[in-house]
C-alpha cells in the first residue's frame, strides 16, 4: 500500500503497487518489481503499520528524549520492509500517528576482546 484515498477529507480506501512474486527466504530482501496496481474502498480504514526497526534514521528521529542519545551503531533484526514508510503516508493523508516513541528494540553489546 502506498496511498490513502480520500474524498472531502474522509479516508475511504487504499491503493498501491502489486509486486511480482518472490521466492526470497523470510527476512531476505525481495524484488520490488511492480506488476500492477490495486485499489480498495472501505467504510473505515485503520492503519496498523508495524515497526520502524529496519530504518535506523527513523529510529533515531523517534528516539525518546527520556532515554538520552540514540545509539550511533545499530543492527537490524528485522527485514528491510519494516521501515515505517506507512507513518509518512498516514500523516500526508491527514492521519495522526500515536505513540511514536514506543519502540521495541533489543540491546546487544559488542563482543569483548580477550
Amino acid at each position: 500500500m502506498s496511498e490513502l484515498n480520500a474524498t472531502g477529507g474522509t479516508i475511504h480506501g487504499v491503493s498501491g503497487d502489486v509486486l511480482e512474486p518472490s521466492g526470497a527466504q523470510r527476512g531476505a530482501p525481495s524484488t520490488r518489481a511492480i506488476t500492477g496496481q490495486f485499489a480498495l474502498d472501505a467504510q473505515a480504514v485503520i492503519i496498523t503499520s508495524g515497526g520502524i526497526g529496519g530504518n535506523h534514521d527513523l529510529v533515531r528521529q523517534s528516539w525518546p528524549d527520556r532515554l538520552g542519545q540514540p545509539p550511533r551503531h545499530m543492527l537490524s533484526g528485522v527485514p528491510d520492509h519494516v521501515d515505517g514508510r506507512m507513518l509518512a503516508i498516514t500523516q500526508n493523508a491527514g492521519g495522526t500517528v500515536i505513540n511514536r516513541d514506543r519502540m521495541w528494540h533489543y540491546v546487544d553489546s559488542p563482543p569483548r576482546q580477550a
